[in-house]
């Protein structure tokens, strides 16, 4: 095979291609870390639904604070697993949720102490943020506009009272969480 001398034009073109290509990439099972969270949130919202209205008492509400215990050792397991093949799009996806974990978290350790402070209001619009963003930033209008939805429907959150939140709250995890990351990972398997 001869080798040919590439001009600069085309060299920059190559580069150029090159990064457009892993910016606009997404890795293969990128919905998992969705699929996890929103499976186990909608499982953990039912439990939580009737073991309140089954006792009476809130206090089955501290269970929300299992979810990340169980469900990020996991979500990280299947990002070390693939950080070799992960873009740019995909750490920046990645840095996004952590960030809005935490938002989350700040947003709802009040409860703790104050269980009458609404939490569940604050964290479906930080969720529907999230999931707008990462709807925008990999360019899939469905995952934007079930972010957006969510945003939209969250202050019906304030006029619901008691265990009568917890099923809407199971339902959004479907919108924000099920869906996209179905979604995600059916394009993923369409990219590759």
């Amino acid at each position: 095979m001869e080798d040919r001398k590439i001009t600069e034009k085309e060299s920059l073109d190559l580069i150029t291609q090159m990064i457009r290509n892993t910016q606009n990439k997404i890795e293969a099972g990128s919905g998992r870390p969705f699929l996890l969270f929103g499976y186990t949130s909608i499982a953990f919202a039912v439990a939580i639904w009737f073991l309140i209205t089954t006792t009476g008492t809130w206090y089955w509400n501290y269970l929300w604070f299992l979810l990340p215990v169980i469900c990020w050792p996991i979500a990280i397991r299947i990002y070390k697993k693939n950080k070799n093949k992960t873009t740019y799009i995909d750490r920046v996806v990645t840095n996004l949720w952590i960030l809005s974990a935490v938002a989350i978290f700040i947003a709802c350790s009040p409860t703790i102490i104050y269980p009458e402070l609404e939490s569940l209001f604050f964290t479906i619009i930080i969720l529907g943020m999230a999931t707008t963003l990462t709807g925008l930033i990999l360019r899939i209008r469905t995952i934007t506009t079930a972010g957006a939805i969510t945003m939209l429907i969250s202050p019906v959150m304030l006029w619901l009272e008691g265990a009568d939140r917890i099923l809407p709250f199971a339902a959004i995890f479907l919108l924000i969480f099920v869906i996209p990351g179905h979604i995600l990972n059916n394009k993923s398997k369409n990219i590759a």
